[in-house]
């Protein structure tokens, strides 16, 4: 009975170490939460807007329309009795939103939300059957547009087959209406006797926009008063919200580029806006003119933007002046598609001077806000080219794609991220079984592979489902897009892999071209050459689409869905040999205790030059290494060590030198370009490098792009060899270290020069 007794609390330990380990990867924001009012999405932003009623809300950017924040209140609460009282519209009942970015965007919004309506947005780039598709899935019973988009709403609705009420805003003094249409003006300025109703409860649906999710067709996804309320409450946290308090002298302008029919533009761009008394400018569309126009007559504080609108300022050279159109520019703050830590240094030095470049991740399931970097945060550590931490009130972790259990994986591991919070949508419109597929356990799955640092910090490695294998190397799409993208004229890029027979796969690029202008796709191919290493390099070639989604073109080209790829159990195979005991020993006591055994033997020998080490050598030097690490370098156990190596019969000796010294290794491929190095010492923050004489110049250009000290030891592969400036010498027949003091060149034929001076005179001399 003791022992039995024991037995189950020593279980029971393993256990509870086990869920400690896994609570421990479960990341939250570290921020205090914020409380979130259980009201509706109306009831929220009207009571901000009573504060700054005077105060212009929004403007258009082309025509000057405008409205305060007192006609936000009015006209919205104007337009939610009109559509229930003219229209015969009833709680529940789905509204339509066929709009690009106008001043009247919020009010039909708010003032179809305050009627007790669900809102569904539409892009007004659909064609008529992606709209006719839409109107149909959300059983929409009435839809506001644009007189501009009157004939392919006609032609929509006919394809529908149902007549539909159309309300026409008319942007221009004097604009007629199409017969048949109503004039939404008449509905906001005009006062209905129409009885009030109770606002609608926190779980009722608000808004219906589309997206794919990770796979398949659009569908709706259902965002409820809570979602939207809980996500404007979160990034209006004052640790994650950039926009400064409105007061009597200062009002924060926010240019809305970015598009409302897009959950990203109305909730964080429009709707957080207007709780924090800011004024927001509109632009229709997105044209250089129009955009510079809206730069230097209402020079923003705060801009929100994605990739392309980071692709349209460094393309827009001769239009834009950095420094002087963007001086009032505090806040940069950018979502949808991920920019390097290159992209934000090359971006802050066009404008010449420190601006606040924050980076942030959501989905439209997620209201979409999830993860964001903050002032705080880039303050306190060094994020650039990071999505950051999860906001407040939010729980996210990372997960092995084909782990079933949803464990949750540790710091630098990349895998798929998983999402708790508020903001998660109720699910997808009438598909139970897509919105079944879109949860593990109570976690919203996203598709996106990521992974995050020992400072809690999040970073996109790729979209799940479509890394390419090369060789067996893993190449990453997103890295040869951000390429591709940034070459002259290219307006859009996407890569896939494709079939090789040698190669396994190798990549593709589908590019769009800017406006009126041709792309040479040689010349795209020696630009990406001169970027990436040879395996990454488009072997697969090159199509150039002259016009459309880029995206959407693709996507049929793409890997199919890995869940598709697992098995029952019963494929489950297993080697049919006898288990092996594995002892619980690190890697040096194994290596080292089974070296002991051949002391006097070759264990490693260079084909070229003839170098060798016996196992006692792999013993002895390891030892001294792991010594010289520690005392020399002042590193620490856990500490990270780049090894830039081709195969070089030192390799072993380095490996368990480091490991012994209670060091983290990364290895990186001797091919890597000065980026691509940099890239990978910044993410594991690698706090020494190992390499060799002749790749000292592109780990030290590596070194140079990091901005921060990083030792370099380089090993000799022969006499006389010149040591680089700034590195320490590995010396191969001690594996101790040695600090060059010299600069030591040999010249052959001639003798060996010793000189003691400063680079630059160096340099002088040896020219």
């Amino acid at each position: 009975n003791l022992l039995s007794s024991t037995l189950r609390h020593v279980n029971s330990l393993k256990i509870i170490r086990k869920l400690s380990s896994a609570s421990a990867h479960i990341l939250d924001s570290g921020l205090p939460e914020v409380q979130i009012p259980e009201i509706s999405v109306p009831e929220l932003i009207f009571s901000r807007c009573e504060k700054y009623e005077p105060l212009t809300a929004i403007e258009c950017g082309i025509t000057g329309r405008k409205y305060t924040y007192g006609d936000i209140i009015k006209k919205s609460k104007n337009l939610s009795k009109a559509v229930r009282k003219k229209l015969n519209l009833n709680e529940g009942d789905v509204i339509a939103l066929l709009l690009p970015n106008i001043p009247e965007f919020p009010l039909a919004v708010l003032g179809a939300l305050q009627a007790g309506l669900i809102v569904t947005t539409l892009n007004p780039a659909f064609t008529q059957e992606e709209i006719c598709r839409q109107l149909s899935d959300s059983s929409a019973k009435a839809l506001i547009t644009l007189n501009s988009l009157w004939n392919i709403v006609y032609t929509s609705c006919r394809l529908l087959k149902k007549s539909l009420p159309i309300l026409i805003i008319k942007t221009e003094q004097g604009q007629s209406l199409p017969r048949e249409s109503i004039d939404f003006g008449e509905f906001v300025d005009s006062t209905v006797d129409c009885p009030e109703i109770q606002p609608r409860k926190p779980e009722d649906v608000a808004l219906l926009p589309y997206s794919s999710g990770t796979t398949g067709l659009p569908k709706g996804v259902q965002l409820t008063h809570y979602n939207i309320v809980a996500n404007v409450t979160q990034n209006s946290s004052p640790y994650v919200l950039p926009i400064e308090n409105t007061t009597d002298s200062h009002q924060d302008i926010i240019p809305l580029i970015l598009p409302m029919f897009h959950i990203y533009g109305l909730n964080l761009g429009n709707l957080t806006t207007l709780t924090h008394g800011a004024k927001a400018v509109t632009l229709p569309k997105f044209t250089p003119d129009d955009y510079v126009s809206v730069l230097r007559n209402h020079k923003p504080h705060y801009r929100q933007w994605v990739r392309l609108c980071y692709d349209a300022d460094t393309r827009f050279k001769k239009e834009v002046n950095f420094q002087e159109d963007l001086q009032s520019v505090r806040v940069l703050f950018s979502g949808a598609a991920p920019l390097g830590a290159l992209d934000e240094q090359r971006f802050i030095e066009k404008i010449g001077r420190n601006v606040h470049m924050l980076q942030g991740y959501g989905l439209t399931e997620t209201s979409p806000g999830v993860l964001s970097t903050s002032i705080q945060l880039k303050s306190e550590i060094y994020c650039s080219g990071s999505i950051g931490r999860p906001i407040p009130n939010t729980l996210v972790k990372i997960v092995d794609v084909e782990d079933k259990t949803g464990t949750p994986l540790g710091p630098n591991t990349t895998g798929e991220l998983l999402i708790k919070g508020p903001q998660v949508m109720k699910g997808y419109l009438n598909r139970p079984e897509e919105t079944k597929n879109a949860f593990l356990e109570g976690w919203l799955r996203t598709g996106d592979m990521v992974h995050y640092n020992e400072e809690r910090v999040f970073f996109i490695t790729d979209r799940l489902k479509e890394l390419i294998k090369v060789k067996g190397y893993q190449v990453p799409p997103a890295e040869l897009e951000e390429i591709i993208r940034n070459f002259p004229n290219v307006e859009d890029a996407a890569v896939i892999g494709v079939p090789h027979p040698i190669q396994g796969e190798v990549p593709r690029a589908y590019i769009i071209p800017k406006k009126n202008t041709k792309i040479n796709i040689r010349d795209v191919e020696d630009y990406v050459k001169g970027k990436v290493a040879p395996y990454k390099q488009l072997k697969g070639g090159i199509a150039i689409f002259l016009s459309g989604t880029l995206r959407k073109r693709v996507k049929s080209f793409r890997k199919p869905d890995i869940k598709r790829l697992s098995s029952t159990s019963t494929h489950i195979l297993e080697s049919g040999l006898p288990d092996v005991v594995i002892p619980k020993i690190s890697v040096p006591e194994l290596v080292i205790s089974k070296c002991e055994k051949y002391e006097n033997l070759t264990a490693t020998e260079c084909g070229i030059t003839g170098r060798k080490y016996t196992y006692g050598d792999i013993i002895k030097k390891s030892k001294n290494l792991s010594k010289a690490l520690r005392k020399k370098l002042n590193l620490n156990e856990g500490d990270v060590i780049g090894i830039l190596l081709p195969n070089v019969p030192e390799f072993p000796l380095i490996v368990l030198g480091a490991l012994q010294a209670g060091l983290i290794i990364t290895t990186l491929n001797p091919l890597y370009t000065q980026e691509e190095i940099c890239r990978q010492l910044l993410d594991s923050s690698a706090k020494a490098l190992i390499t060799l004489n002749s790749l000292w110049n592109v780990a030290n250009t590596s070194r140079e792009l990091l901005k921060k000290p990083l030792p370099i030891l380089t090993i000799k592969t022969e006499d006389n060899l010149y040591i680089k400036e700034q590195s320490t010498l590995l010396n191969l027949s001690t594996m101790k270290l040695i600090t060059q003091k010299f600069y030591h060149v040999n010249l052959k034929m001639l003798h060996v020069y010793h000189i003691p001076v400063a680079p630059q005179a160096y340099r002088k001399v040896y020219c």
